[in-house]
């Protein structure tokens, strides 16, 4: 299955997961020269399609990337999803960790990297600091590198491996839609290829809304010369709620497990979906398996997403949270 290909994968490479993106090797199949290699690109060989993954990557393929990227892949579609014979189906998505409300609302991949959030709001983009990426890849698991080349490694699940979210479904992965590369396995859609959290943003899509103005607590963390590192993921007094928003963009609660079923849009939901009843399934970081209530706590299932918040400042988990 998945979760056994990515643990795989982790194994044969030092413990490095594939990238959300990989920058390394790019679909050579694909019409645009250089186009990234998402994750479920990256698997292919490891869920017995390396045939097809030779196709995606080669630049003389003998068949047309729309024809190679409508195909099938039935280890990556969930029984119960009745989309699930749609050109390229996925039902399947990774942890993407937070995300910013703009970004989160976007059908691109572009700044959810690595490097893509200034944590300290000091206006430095580039670089940012070494405390600015620690929080980003804090914040989840498989991560687009960025130009530091920073890579998803499971030895940065400093929560626990069972209890750190690796893989979920999601509904929403529209099939594949050769006009705007979203849809399916080979989505360049972050939305098709993640689940992430949406966090308040502040003065741009790539800072954190300020600690007085979010309540949820995340914000600006010091300056590099006094960074306060202790509390770089700690939640508001009051604790974490999804439910903060009032406009659409900043409606948290629209990234909560199966929110909207009925009206979220393909290829722009990043959040855990299924017809299970009141559930979704999902992996864990050590390749264990269950089913998540949609009714889980708030803050719990932002806990189950972060990979490093127990060194950041939040509290710590048991299997008894959730």
């Amino acid at each position: 299955n998945v979760s056994m290909a990515m643990l795989s994968y982790a194994s044969s490479h030092n413990g490095e997961l594939p990238d959300l993106v990989d920058p390394a090797t790019p679909m050579a199949a694909h019409p645009t020269s250089g186009t990234l290699t998402p994750w479920s690109v990256t698997l292919l060989p490891l869920v017995d399609s390396g045939a097809l993954y030779e196709q995606m990557v080669s630049a003389t393929p003998t068949e047309t990337f729309d024809q190679l990227a409508s195909k099938g892949v039935a280890v990556y579609n969930c029984p119960a999803d009745l989309d699930r014979l749609a050109p390229g189906a996925m039902s399947y998505v990774v942890n993407g960790g937070y995300m910013t409300t703009s970004r989160w609302n976007s059908s691109g991949i572009t700044g959810h990297t690595v490097e893509g959030y200034d944590w300290q709001a000091d206006g430095t983009s580039s670089p940012l600091t070494d405390l600015d990426k620690l929080v980003t890849m804090s914040t989840g698991v498989i991560w687009a590198p960025g130009a530091s080349g920073l890579r998803s490694t499971l030895d940065r699940v400093r929560d626990g491996q069972a209890q750190t979210l690796l893989l979920s479904e999601n509904l929403d992965v529209g099939s594949f839609n050769s006009s705007t590369d979203s849809g399916g396995w080979s989505s360049l859609v972050q939305a098709d290829l993640c689940f992430a959290l949406p966090i308040k943003e502040g003065s741009s899509a790539s800072v954190p809304a300020d600690r007085a103005t979010d309540a949820n607590g995340f914000g600006n963390i010091g300056t590099a010369a006094a960074p306060d590192k202790a509390n770089a993921l700690r939640f508001a007094a009051g604790g974490f709620s999804l439910v903060v928003g009032t406009t659409a963009a900043d409606d948290f609660s629209r990234g909560s497990i199966n929110a909207r079923l009925n009206t979220a849009p393909v290829s722009a939901s990043p959040r855990p979906s299924s017809l299970h009843p009141q559930a979704v399934n999902v992996i864990f970081c050590d390749g264990s398996g269950r089913a998540i209530s949609d009714s889980i706590a708030d803050v719990v299932y932002a806990q189950l997403i972060s990979s490093n918040g127990s060194r950041l400042g939040q509290p710590v988990l048991s299997d008894n949270d959730f």
